[in-house]
């Protein structure tokens, strides 16, 4: 096993994101410290991770909230911060406040606590694709495209990205941020799941041809490949993340069928037809506060031509995530075959 001197801080560790990157971080070495809200939370991360011996060698768990102040003698001797806590919000009804709270003002906080430690060398920040608003565009998407998120949640990511190279500019605070796109794998409860759901229950069709490209990211090519990051003096860099090649709806909703041992759906419906259902499914979705079946949202996320480049990360740090798409559908829909 591997070792090293970086004393790593995680905030959201207990997550989905967050447990997988502790499970790689101590199964190579690193000295891990979890913030997190509660006991219990410390629990549950202990008892869903699986590594060669006892985790509670390598990770020491503090306590604190990123809506309240959070405590600075929890960046003693860090030297690396990753800051993965948020709130998602991934549906038709985004309260913005509330992820404002979080997303926004609870990275400050946490990058104003970070400002007191002398041994620090990078903070990264976890963002999304959801940062820059989901278009049609011709070519990959790169880190110098400019931003128009188009959802609450969103612009809540891109005022955090704002914010930081703000402390980095003003505080010299070490910032790197990742941009993420849909994250999957073993433990993922949010949108993956539901589309294995649709898919299995056959109730998953196609809004025009499937064609249109789209960026995922296996949970395992990060956490394998997060470590590399450390290396870096944060400089307020952004760089893109995700599985080796961007792919097509149609072929990624084959491979998930595949695992599941199914036949691929067939059913077509022409993109114009959607956005008029979607908008009759809106009108007393916003009355009653349910989610509608189909939104204007999820027409554009399954119908737009939106995939990233990982150009950069590869040459500048080395990003090679070692997983294909196939390989990581594969074991993402085995590991969850009893639940959906």
């Amino acid at each position: 096993m591997r070792t090293s001197n970086d004393l790593v801080l995680i905030t959201g560790g207990s997550g989905f994101i967050g447990s997988h990157i502790v499970e790689e971080l101590i199964r190579k070495g690193y000295q891990v410290r979890c913030l997190v809200r509660r006991k219990e939370s410390a629990q549950r991360l202990l008892n869903s991770i699986h590594v060669p011996s006892s985790p509670e060698r390598y990770v020491k768990f503090v306590y604190g909230d990123v809506t309240k102040e959070v405590p600075k003698y929890v960046f003693r001797d860090v030297t690396v911060v990753l800051h993965l806590a948020a709130s998602i919000e991934t549906g038709y009804h985004q309260n913005y406040d509330t992820l404002y709270e979080t997303n926004v003002m609870g990275t400050k906080r946490v990058a104003e606590a970070a400002l007191v430690s002398e041994s620090l060398n990078n903070f990264i920040y976890f963002s999304s694709m959801a940062a820059i608003g989901i278009r049609n565009v011709e070519s990959l998407v790169t880190e110098d495209i400019e931003c128009k998120p188009d959802t609450p949640y969103g612009k809540t990511k891109y005022e955090a990205e704002l914010l930081l190279k703000k402390f980095w500019h003003e505080n010299g605070l070490p910032v790197t941020i990742l941009r993420l796109p849909t994250v999957y794998g073993p433990r993922e409860p949010y949108n993956f799941t539901k589309l294995v759901k649709a898919v299995k229950s056959r109730k998953f069709v196609f809004i025009g041809n499937g064609e249109n490209l789209t960026s995922v990211l296996y949970v395992k090519n990060l956490s394998h490949e997060i470590d590399k990051f450390f290396q870096l003096k944060g400089r307020g860099e952004v760089y893109h993340l995700a599985d080796a090649e961007p792919i097509s709806w149609k072929k990624l909703i084959g491979y998930i069928s595949e695992a599941l041992g199914i036949r691929p759906p067939n059913i077509h419906i022409p993109v114009s037809l959607a956005k008029v259902a979607a908008l009759a499914f809106e009108m007393p979705a916003k009355v009653l506060r349910r989610e509608p079946p189909l939104h204007r949202g999820r027409v554009k996320t399954l119908t737009s031509n939106f995939a990233f480049s990982i150009e950069k990360a590869m040459k500048e740090v080395g990003y090679s995530p070692p997983y294909s798409t196939q390989i990581g559908i594969k074991e993402t829909v085995l590991n969850m075959i009893n639940d959906v």
